[in-house]
């Protein structure tokens, strides 16, 4: 199976190469180019089911040859900068949102939650650290633009606005805000009753579930296991926010 991946990746990259050598469309320049990146990266990646992962590679390369939209779900990042770059979010893909204390990490995955619900996507959170109201109470300033580090130089205008917002997150049929909870069964359990209703899940943040195991160490490594299993059986995506370590702690990220 390895073989014949590797011929047929050699085959995509050199087809496409020769599409873009003949001036084709812009759409399919960027299909080619997509598909292209995608094949080497599953193919660098050593995917473990090549077959299949070669099937689907084909069948992509083939639609954007005859000209044939991307059927796949797309979930926005919360910028379109950011979808520039990093492309859009799809079904069954597992996305860790990672970087140091206090750099905006909550406020990031609280934008794509924000931005995935105007696009009409049911959405669900697990938070690990803060209260349910907590969660409302950001949200609610992030759309309202207010500072929460100092309300009392808020304008009322504004804080009438976040108030409003409050109200409408906890009245929406497309978002479900969990209470807070550390522990891994019962987010597990969590993930499982939204399956079939949730578009997308996010549970901020990884390192403070905590189950059996001993160290945090192997607490932490059976939880990426246990989140891998979990994106399986949603079939949707699902969104890990995750604090790096601290300076000067010994460990590496």
């Amino acid at each position: 199976a390895a073989v014949v991946w590797d011929y047929r990746h050699r085959q995509l990259v050199k087809a496409g190469d020769a599409l873009m050598r003949a001036e084709a469309r812009e759409d399919v320049l960027a299909a080619v180019s997509r598909i292209q990146e995608a094949a080497t990266a599953t193919h660098d990646s050593g995917h473990a089911d090549i077959v299949a992962a070669t099937e689907w590679v084909e069948g992509e390369f083939q639609d954007a040859i005859d000209g044939k939209p991307d059927r796949r779900t797309k979930y926005p990042m919360p910028c379109h900068q950011f979808s520039q770059v990093l492309g859009d979010i799809h079904d069954n893909e597992l996305i860790v949102v990672a970087a140091r204390p206090s750099v905006g990490k909550t406020s990031f995955v609280l934008q794509m939650l924000t931005e995935n619900v105007r696009a009409g996507h049911n959405v669900a959170i697990i938070p690990t650290e803060m209260e349910a109201k907590d969660v409302i109470r950001q949200l609610a300033s992030q759309v309202a633009q207010v500072n929460l580090q100092d309300l009392a130089s808020e304008f009322p205008d504004k804080l009438r606005k976040a108030k409003e917002v409050a109200t409408k997150i906890r009245e929406s049929k497309r978002l479900r805000i969990f209470d807070k909870c550390t522990n891994l069964s019962a987010i597990e359990a969590s993930v499982r009753s939204v399956k079939g209703w949730a578009d997308l899940v996010i549970i901020d943040q990884l390192a403070q579930i905590r189950n059996a195991a001993g160290s945090r160490y192997q607490s932490l490594t059976d939880t990426c296991y246990a989140m891998v299993a979990l994106k399986k059986v949603l079939g949707k995506p699902l969104i890990l926010g995750h604090q790096l370590s601290r300076p000067g702690q010994g460990t590496n990220p």
